[in-house]
């Protein structure tokens, strides 16, 4: 329990004539009180302190423990930080993470210990707002008498203080805010109001707000998010990239389900279980994603972005096939994705380079991709790749005949890196290599990968393939991520993509890199930096980086006969090694 830190200060008992409608926690303007320093010291430190007031005079009631005293979390804090802060917020928030309690602090603080301030309390429906309001009315009759203001008008729509202060509701269907001077709006849960009514409503608050010739007005949009076709979406959107139109620049926070305290793996597994094991829900409504049927995974507006910074290689080998923007660097950390094809044409075998030195900074180092590539030769050039950029963590899919490529790749190259991913056999000694595609882990590697590049925005791709692919990596209507239906529609660009990303995930990324740092959302923020490996498997000589009609370079030292070509004529086949059963 959090210890009471408020003072001992004794309240006289207020005559029934100092009380408003005879409630004695609902003090008239006018009631008297015999004041002592230290009622003055809370005083100001309540006026000048939101974070004081609220920690030691807000009370909210919960399910478990009824009726307490709040003790803000870290991110609670921070959001309240930016309200004081910012003119313009909107908070996209998990489901009970206390986001309209943030709203109802803030209102309160406002109009407690400013005079002549108006609040107004916005929610798709009246008895919403009824509700929040009422909230408010909670949190101040427990505050001690001689902090209030004094009760003008106590109504279930609006509350008006001694102060000249007050706090009223209004639905976007309404006209309450038309024509009403106003100092802060509060719009709860903004992204489930329907979009016509809210575009109907924000014409009719504009004005109001540009009315204020000081500039001082504030908006507060909170929500969880329901799909991209609303107004809060794109704003939000907007505000992560710190966009803005010339009157109204907004300051974006979030708010998701494991900053909340006591949310942890288990709790996120028993509220999947009541969400009927719908992953997409959950993503939804408690990790803060947006999500609609037939969306791109990636913001349509980022994508563009990144097809602008798409350039030529600065080195290209393998006869076209595996091109080098940023070639491995001493001290700098890498981390390898591989999606297996069949080699026969359609989709390509993929193998993804990031760059993960500066997480705040994510560069696509290099791809490989090619149609046509027999699966033990692929494990070749997975084994050279790697050692071209010091061996770092490889994750592939295992899926079919990416278990061919995992035990050549480890049985004949013997390449040490290779990455084990299976969290429900983990436990039970299962260390087989690779990463089995099923429903669960590709959503999972989804979600992963939006977290860096559409929340984050910090991963730069420059190859036109990876981003033309992920322009047709859309969401179906069973909640799955997969390639657009057509011909010559492929996604095995993003999945290599997926896969490299989620090396970054969870006990991943603890288990084959040093964390060094973590972000709020508990993600990794700095990784410790190891030695790459000198190579000499892709050395160009300087004809081929200085001569345009050159030969495209190939491997240095290749000869024709290779390990495997000798396995081969000792009558090895592929099949001989161990599968996936």
């Amino acid at each position: 329990m959090k210890r009471d830190t408020t003072p001992s200060i004794n309240n006289d008992d207020l005559d029934y004539d100092q009380t408003y409608l005879r409630n004695k926690r609902l003090p008239r303007p006018d009631a008297q009180f015999n004041w002592t320093p230290e009622m003055v010291a809370e005083m100001k430190k309540c006026t000048n302190d939101i974070h004081y007031f609220a920690e030691n005079y807000f009370h909210i009631v919960t399910s478990d423990d009824g009726k307490q005293k709040i003790d803000l979390y870290p991110a609670q804090k921070r959001a309240l930080k930016a309200l004081q802060k910012y003119r313009f917020n909107i908070i996209n928030a998990s489901r009970q993470s206390g986001k309209t309690t943030l709203m109802t602090i803030y209102a309160l603080w406002m109009t407690c210990f400013d005079k002549y301030k108006r609040v107004v309390i916005v929610a798709n429906k009246e008895n919403t707002a009824i509700m929040i309001l009422r909230r408010v009315a909670l949190a101040y009759e427990e505050l001690p008498n001689w902090l209030k203001p004094g009760t003008a008008q106590y109504g279930k729509k609006e509350i008006i203080f001694g102060n000249h202060s007050s706090i009223g509701i209004s639905t976007t269907t309404g006209s309450a805010v038309r024509g009403d001077t106003l100092n802060c709006i509060i719009i709860d849960e903004a992204a489930h109001i329907e979009d016509h009514l809210m575009k109907d409503f924000w014409a009719s608050v504009i004005p109001t707000i540009s009315s204020s010739k000081k500039r001082t007005t504030k908006i507060f949009m909170v929500s969880t998010p329901k799909g991209t076709g609303n107004m809060f979406y794109e704003i939000f959107i907007k505000a992560q990239k710190g966009e803005s139109d010339e009157n109204m620049s907004w300051h974006a926070e979030e708010i998701r389900w494991h900053e909340v305290p006591g949310r942890g793996k288990l709790w996120k597994a028993g509220m999947v279980e009541a969400l009927h094991n719908d992953k997409l829900l959950f993503e939804q409504e408690f990790n803060c994603c947006f999500l609609e049927t037939g969306d791109s995974a990636i913001d349509i507006d980022l994508l563009n972005e990144l097809e602008a910074e798409c350039r030529n290689p600065e080195n290209i080998f393998e006869d076209g096939h595996y091109n080098v923007w940023r070639p491995p660097q001493e001290n700098h950390i890498y981390g390898i994705g591989v999606d297996v094809g069949e080699g026969i044409g359609k989709a390509a075998s993929t193998i993804q380079v990031l760059d993960f030195t500066d997480l705040t900074n994510i560069h696509q180092a290099a791809i490989y991709a090619d149609r046509y590539i027999h699966p033990t030769r692929f494990a070749d050039i997975i084994n050279r790749i790697g050692h071209h950029y010091g061996c770092p963590p490889v994750l592939i899919e295992r899926n079919n005949i990416g278990s061919e490529v995992i035990a050549v790749l480890s049985e004949i190259h013997a390449y040490q890196n290779i990455v084990a991913y299976n969290p429900e056999k983990l436990a039970y000694g299962d260390i087989r290599p690779g990463v089995l595609s099923h429903t669960n882990t590709k959503f999972n590697g989804v979600m992963n990968m939006r977290y860096w590049l559409n929340t984050n925005r910090v991963v730069n791709l420059y190859d036109i393939g990876t981003v033309q692919e992920l322009k047709t990596f859309v969401r179906y209507p069973n909640g799955s991520w997969k390639k657009k239906a057509g011909e010559n529609v492929f996604d095995d660009r993003v999945m290599g993509l997926v896969w490299a990303l989620f090396l970054l995930e969870g006990d991943v990324v603890e288990r084959y890199y040093d964390i060094v740092e973590t972000d709020d959302h508990g993600k990794p923020l700095k990784l410790a930096a190891y030695t790459v490996q000198q190579n000499t498997q892709y050395k160009l000589d300087p004809f081929f980086q200085q001569t345009p009609n050159a030969p495209l370079p190939s491997f240095f030292n290749m000869s024709p006969d290779t390990d495997m070509d000798d396995l081969r004529r000792s009558g090895w086949t592929p099949s001989s090694f161990t599968r996936d059963r």
